[in-house]
Order: structure tokens, then sequence, then C-alpha cells
């Protein structure tokens, strides 16, 4: 596949274009949407540069993500939908919490690159079982089972109705995803994690980045 490149200048004349020359993509987030704008360049052949860049703007604008923009990364600005699913699964203990935040990442993965949804991580519960992680009546694998489910579920439905909401094509979502990945879903998986490290104190995110080396969608 030939590579679209477009140079710096090219790429701001677009943005202003297409978002207007105060929109934050033309200003502050110029930097991060040119490194975004490369890598969907290279994989993208379904629709235009010029289609999706709209996209990418109605997330910058949207309110929420207004908030977000000033504290999080630029990651955090694009994998904003997810943010939504932390409060919705209950799952209060740390171990299942981990585990939640997993699903989270795989499911999300999965929709973003059209595969099926894994269901569960095998080399979590393979730890589980063998006493790296510790199980108790209370959070036994059938808890972990429940939890994965659910939060699986309540990814895929948030972000098909985030899409919605924003009035952006599911597609265009998939493949800004996908480009914060470098159109790898093992490295989109790894990003969309790191992304969950500010929900953890200082020990319990020790553990969740220990883990890291488990990659999707073991």
């Amino acid at each position: 596949m030939e590579r679209i490149t477009l140079s710096q200048p090219e790429k701001l004349e677009l943005i202003r274009e297409l978002l207007g020359k105060d929109h934050p993509a033309a200003g502050r987030n110029f930097a991060e949407i040119s490194i975004l704008l490369d890598k969907l360049g290279f994989f993208n052949d379904v629709v235009s540069i010029a289609e999706i860049i709209p996209s990418i703007g109605t997330i910058l604008s949207s309110s929420k993500v207004g908030t977000l923009a000033s504290n999080a990364s630029f990651l955090g600005t694009i994998f904003f939908p997810l943010q939504q699913i932390i409060n919705l699964v209950n799952a209060n203990e740390t171990g299942l919490r981990m585990y939640s935040y997993r699903a989270t990442s795989y499911a999300a993965t999965a929709w973003a690159f059209d595969k099926a949804i894994p269901a569960q991580s095998n080399t979590v519960l393979t730890n589980i079982s063998s006493g790296s992680y510790v199980a108790t009546n209370a959070n036994s694998k059938s808890k972990y089972n429940q939890v994965w489910r659910e939060s699986s579920q309540k990814t895929v439905t948030t972000l098909q109705q985030s899409c919605i909401k924003l009035d952006i094509k599911e597609l265009h979502m998939k493949l800004i995803f996908r480009a914060a990945g470098d159109n790898r879903p093992e490295v989109l998986c790894a990003n969309i994690q790191k992304n969950y490290e500010k929900e953890f104190n200082a020990i319990v995110r020790n553990s969740w980045v220990s883990n890291y080396k488990i990659s999707y969608p073991n």
C-alpha cells in the first residue's frame, strides 16, 4: 500500500479549512494530531484524511473531552469514551477492578479491529489458579468471569453510544483507535491499559504496570 503523506503546512492548512483556525487541533493539539494523521495515512485506505479530520475535531471539542484534555495525555483524550465505563461495573476488590480494566482494554481493542471479543484473559486466570494472584472464595473464577463479561459488554455498548451521541461514524472512531495503537492490536490494548494507571494508588499501580507483560489477547 502506498503511504499517504502530507507536509506539516499541508496538514495545518487542511485542519484549519475543515475545523477553523482557532480549533485546538490547529493549536495546542496540532503536534499530536499531526502524528495521528501520519499513522492514518500509513494504513488507512478506507476513508480519506479529509473525511476523518472532522471526527477527530468532534472528539476534541466535546465538553467531556474539554475537561480531560487539560489534565490527561492526548491518548487519554482519544480514549475518553472508556472513562465512562469506570463507574459502571461493580468491581470494588482490587483484583477484580484490575481484571475489569483489562477486559475493557481487550474489548475496546477487539471492537476497533473488528475482531471477536476475547472471552477472558487465559494468562490472568491461570495465574489466579496457580497462586500468582490471591483468589479467595469471594473472588473465585466465576466472579472474574462475570466481571469480564459485564465489562466487555458495557465497553462495546458505551463505544457505540458515544459514536451516536457525538454523531461520529463508528468506522471513524475505530480508525482513530487503530492509529492510536500504531495499527497493532497489542499496542492499542497496552496504550489503553496505561491510560488506566491514574485510577490506582501507588501500590496497586505497581502491580497493574507489572502485568503489561501479559499482552493482548492473552
